[in-house]
Formats: C-alpha cells, structure tokens, sequence
C-alpha cells in the first residue's frame, strides 16, 4: 500500500531543495557578476596608471634630454626640490556682503610671472607670482597677490639652461601648490573655489623670449 502522504511530503521536500538549488545558482550568478565587474575596474585602473607612468617616463625622459643634450654625458639628478613654501599673500574683498547677493558671474583676470636668484652654489629660488583679480556684475569680488616659492638644488647647467628649468620644469611643480592656496582663500571668504587650470609654462617661457627677441 502506498502512502500518499509520504509521497506528498517528498514532492514537497524537492521542490524545496529545487528553490534551495535556483537561489543559490541566482546569488553565484550575482556574485560572479560583481567578480567580473571588480576585474574590468581593475584592469581599467591598471591601464590608467600605465597610461600615467608613461606619460611621466616621457616627460622625464624630454627633460633629460632638454638638460643632458646630444652628446653629454647622463646627468645625475641634475634638479632637487629642498622645499616648498609660501613667501607672501594677500587677499581683499572691498565690496562683501553686497556681491554676494548677485548672481555669481563672475569675470577673472589672471597674471602669473616667475623670477629667479641663487642662494648658493647649486641652490635657487624660484617664486611663482599670481596676481588675481575678479569682478561680480557691479562689483569687485575679491583682489588676489600671491607668491608660492621653491628652493630647488641645480647641477650640472649653463646659466641658459638652468634659467629655462627653473622658469619651465621647476614653475610647474609650484603652480599646483599655488593653485591649491588660491582656492583655500576664495572658501575662506566665501567665494567657490576657482580651480585655476594648468598652464603651459614651456610654451609662455618660449613666447618670452620670442618677446625679447623682438625688442
């Protein structure tokens, strides 16, 4: 005699264990996703350091042969950075709180020039000068001046090269700390910030000279 009960219970326990066995084959299928979407962001971040180390192995690899020439001898670290340092700065917002009723629109004026001297036998320093200036719809928002300074070690250059490093190679690595100040001091008086953009610092030193040139 069959019991039909038993039968029942069976079935009911299969059909159980089925939707034990779907669930779980749902959440490896899940988790095999979440796998591969975790190996294509990694090899995207590889690739975009590669990307990045090639781009400073190029760089560096021009301003070896900027320093070095055709037919010198490899220099040795011939730029050092001693130190990094603000030497003077100044901000002025003449027309708050009015100006921050307006709209913000606002109109920036930009001036950035380098100048250079010798501290020692191999050491210079270099100040990177931001002058800033922006206006609202009816008013001035704020006045900038601002020095961010470097102390770099040069070896091995004549007086051409080392003045073309240090308003070139050398610029570039303080604007970023400049650019970072400005932006601190707009927050701190309550103006957004203003993310300067990167500046061909190569491409101003040869327009200076162009400049020169002519004169």
């Amino acid at each position: 005699m069959i019991d039909k009960n038993k039968d029942k219970n069976m079935v009911n326990t299969n059909t159980d264990k089925n939707k034990e066995a779907e669930t779980l084959l749902n959440n490896l299928g899940h988790t095999l996703d979440q796998a591969k979407a975790q190996l294509n962001h990694a090899q995207e971040s590889d690739a975009q350091a590669n990307d990045v180390q090639q781009n400073h192995m190029q760089k560096a690899s021009q301003e070896d042969h900027m320093v070095r020439g055709n037919d010198a001898e490899p220099a040795q670290h011939p730029i050092h950075l001693h130190s990094v340092y603000l030497k003077d700065m100044s901000f002025e917002s003449p027309n708050t709180p009015a100006v921050f009723a307006e709209k913000w629109n606002p109109k920036v004026d930009l001036q950035i020039n380098n100048k250079h001297r010798r501290v020692d036998n191999n050491s210079y320093e270099l100040v990177l000068r931001l002058s800033i200036s922006c206006k609202q719809e009816k008013h001035h928002a704020f006045f900038i001046e601002l020095e961010q300074a470097g102390l770099f070690d040069v070896i091995g250059l004549d007086k051409q090269q080392t003045q073309r490093v240090l308003s070139t190679f050398c610029a570039e690595i303080l604007f970023p700390y400049a650019r970072a100040t400005v932006d601190n001091l707009l927050l701190q008086g309550g103006f957004p910030p203003l993310k300067l953009a990167p500046i061909n610092f190569v491409q101003a030193y040869e327009e200076s000279l162009r400049q020169s040139a002519t004169r």
